[in-house]
C-alpha cells in the first residue's frame, strides 16, 4: 500500500511458541473494552488529522501563503471541528473505561463508535482541504503533506464501518428520553 509504509508492517512467524493465556475464553471480545475501545482509534485519527493540518500550515507559511483568505477559509473550519472532537473523545474514553461503561457497555460502545466515525470523516475532510490548499506540490514525491495524507487515509479505512454505524445508531437512537441525555446514561 502507498500509505503507512513507515510502519514496516509485515508478517511474524510464531511457529514453535506456546501460548500463555491471560484471560478466559472470549475475554478479548468482552464489552466495553473491545468495540468500546475504538475511541483509541478516534484519538489516533484525530492526532493524524492535526498532524496533517500542522504540516500544511508549515508548508503554506514557508511560502508566505498561510494568511490568505482562501487558505484560512479552507483550513480553519476543519481545525475547529478537530478541536471540538477532542471533547468527544475524552468524554467517550472516560465513559468507556470507567464504571459507566461497565454498567452500560452498549452505550459505551455506541459512543466510542460515534467518536471513531466522526474522526474518520474529519480526517477525510482534512485531506481534501489540504489537497486544495497545498495544490499540486502535495502530490509530489517527498511531500510531507502527501505522505501524512496517504498514511491517514490508509489508517482510516478500518473494517465494517457501515456495521459499526448501524450498531451505534440503533443503540443511541432507540434510548428513551432526550438525545442530549446520552452523555448522562
Amino acid at each position: 500500500m502507498l500509505g503507512m509504509r513507515a510502519t514496516v508492517s509485515g508478517d511474524i512467524d510464531l511457529t514453535g511458541l506456546e501460548p500463555i493465556w491471560i484471560g478466559a475464553p472470549d475475554a478479548y471480545h468482552t464489552e466495553p473494552t473491545f468495540m468500546g475501545g475504538v475511541w483509541r482509534i478516534a484519538a489516533l485519527q484525530l492526532g493524524g488529522t492535526l498532524g496533517l493540518l500542522g504540516a500544511a500550515r508549515d508548508y503554506l507559511q514557508s511560502l508566505g501563503r498561510l494568511e490568505t483568505d482562501a487558505q484560512i477559509a479552507r483550513l480553519a473550519p476543519v481545525l475547529g471541528r478537530a478541536l471540538a472532537a477532542f471533547g468527544l473523545i475524552e468524554q467517550t474514553a472516560q465513559i468507556a473505561q470507567g464504571p459507566e461503561g461497565a454498567a452500560d457497555p452498549e452505550r459505551a460502545v455506541a459512543l466510542s463508535i460515534q467518536a471513531r466515525l466522526l474522526t474518520e470523516e474529519l480526517a477525510q475532510d482534512a485531506i481534501a482541504a489540504v489537497e486544495r490548499s497545498v495544490g499540486l506540490p502535495h502530490f509530489a514525491h517527498g511531500s510531507e503533506t502527501g505522505r501524512i495524507a496517504r498514511d491517514l487515509a490508509t489508517y482510516c479505512r478500518q473494517a465494517a464501518r457501515d456495521a459499526m454505524e448501524q450498531r451505534s445508531g440503533r443503540t443511541l437512537l432507540t434510548r428513551k428520553g432526550p438525545l442530549s441525555e446520552v452523555w448522562r446514561g
